[in-house]
């Protein structure tokens, strides 16, 4: 157990409000068996910089540094997802959801101690160095009764130890609001996804979010002890294998148990499954994505989550007329993040993931980006067929069927066809196939009365689409 140092006391009497937060069961702290600063630490160095912000100080040997949430005036719940705040135990009739949500009282339970959690990025295809959570808080582990267990986070909670200069850890309305609406969107669609459960509101405009994940640590967490890039940049624990070999446990232990299970022969063998296993379960996200016509926009590693949950919305899209080439983030002037270069973009990031790890599985680089790399592609074109295979309601499998999906998407280009209307036409039988699709559609029918096969029921275009 962390110790508390006797000037937190105050601060802590503070965010209690000496009740215990309802309904949330908790169970576990989300820090336990990561190394941190202690508390003692933070309300030193906060009391001499006051705003909490070490801008421009590397945080070396710890995954989180503690910090409270600022408050806010008269928070109101904006809007929620009664689903989830149902999973995690809480409701939108509770009286004290919007003091809960917006960091102004989040109970006494040992379990809940907030902490900004410290993690690199490669951005763009440059090391950006050291990040951390600029505008987050971690709370702790409940139970959850869609997933088991979840970790529960705060955005838009206030400085923190990593917020950059010149901005507030501050954030508003619109920009959750849009977040919430695609989590709620991805989730409904079946797409593995951090979830939103609620947003409050201050006097001060300012926005609060609740959201839930299996975890939130990401794959530039792992980064934080990477060697200098080329342009010079390095994580604040360079070489400190013994910080990634207490990351990668804490990962087997909560979200990878079967690794562990699986037993492998010796240590570094464990340790390059779980690179193996976090590879799989990335290329199977991105192939859901490509299959429901999603763009991420902002594909960094430090926006890839180590669980394999859609992470920081704030920058995708649903595409509307479908494009190849369709870029959802402003920012992406290359096309980097693409539709057409998710993929790539996906492997690419977890071969970073195993040159950041590879004091732990000890394999010459050139032998580990093959493994990754084949596993990757396995994953992907498996997960990426059953996708379409369901949205085209395809029982059986065919070796041409990667051909048929990329030519029905390149006719759909060539016409500029809707790609939500598409579907819903193609799960029609009785209806009339979009102009410029005719051939493809007649190529569609006759693999269907070939093989015996039907095209995919209302309900299930329904959810697909």
């Amino acid at each position: 157990m962390l110790k508390r140092d006797e000037g937190a006391h105050d601060e802590k009497d503070r965010l209690t409000g000496g009740k215990e937060s309802r309904g949330l069961r908790w169970v576990a702290n989300a820090r336990c068996g990561l190394p941190g600063e202690e508390e003692g630490d933070l309300a030193t160095a906060c009391s001499f910089l006051g705003a909490c912000s070490f801008v421009g100080r590397n945080v070396s040997g710890s995954v989180f540094v503690p910090c409270n949430p600022t408050p806010i005036s008269n928070p109101v719940l904006g809007l929620h997802n009664d689903d989830v705040l149902r999973s995690i135990g809480l409701s939108a009739d509770d009286d004290t959801i919007s003091l809960f949500a917006s960091g102004n009282e989040l109970g006494q339970d040992p379990n809940c101690q907030p902490a900004a959690f410290n993690y690199c990025g490669h951005q763009f295809g440059s090391f950006a160095g050291q990040l951390g959570d600029g505008a987050a808080l971690s709370l702790g582990i409940v139970e959850d009764i869609a997933t088991g267990r979840t970790e529960i986070q705060l955005k838009g909670s206030g400085k923190t130890p990593f917020t950059r200069a010149g901005l507030s850890g501050r954030k508003k309305l619109p920009a959750l609001a849009k977040e919430m609406v695609m989590m709620a969107a991805l989730q409904r669609l079946g797409v593995p996804t951090v979830r939103g459960a609620a947003v409050v509101v201050g006097e001060e405009g300012h926005a609060v979010m609740v959201r839930c994940a299996a975890s939130f640590l990401r794959f530039g967490t792992f980064e934080l002890a990477n060697q200098p890039a080329p342009n010079g940049k390095e994580g604040p624990s360079k070489g400190d294998t013994a910080l990634l070999k207490q990351i990668a446990d804490y990962v087997l232990a909560w979200l990878y148990p079967e690794v562990l299970a699986a037993g492998a022969e010796d240590e570094e063998g464990v340790f390059r499954e779980l690179i193996l296993a976090i590879t799989r379960r990335t290329a199977a996200l991105v192939a859901a994505w490509q299959c429901v016509g999603w763009v991420h926009g902002t594909l960094n590693t430090d926006n890839l989550s180590l669980s394999g949950e859609t992470l920081d919305h704030g920058t995708g899209a649903f595409m509307e007329g479908f494009l190849w080439d369709f870029v959802a983030n402003s920012l992406d002037v290359s096309g980097m993040y693409s539709y057409r270069r998710q993929p790539e973009a996906c492997r690419n990031n977890c071969r970073l993931l195993a040159e950041a790890t590879q004091g732990l599985h000890c394999e010459p680089m050139a032998s580990m980006w093959a493994r990754v790399d084949a596993a990757f592609d396995a994953e992907f074109e498996r997960a990426y067929l059953d996708g379409m295979r369901e949205r085209l309601g395809l029982a059986g499998v065919q070796d041409g069927d990667m051909a048929m999906v990329s030519e029905l998407l390149d006719a759909m280009e060539k016409v500029g066809a809707d790609w939500t209307q598409t579907w819903l036409v193609l799960a029609d039988p009785g209806a009339e196939v979009p102009i410029g699709l005719g051939e493809w559609a007649e190529r569609f029918a006759h693999r269907l009365e070939k093989r015996g096969e039907r095209s995919g029921a209302a309900a299930m275009a329904g959810r697909s689409v």
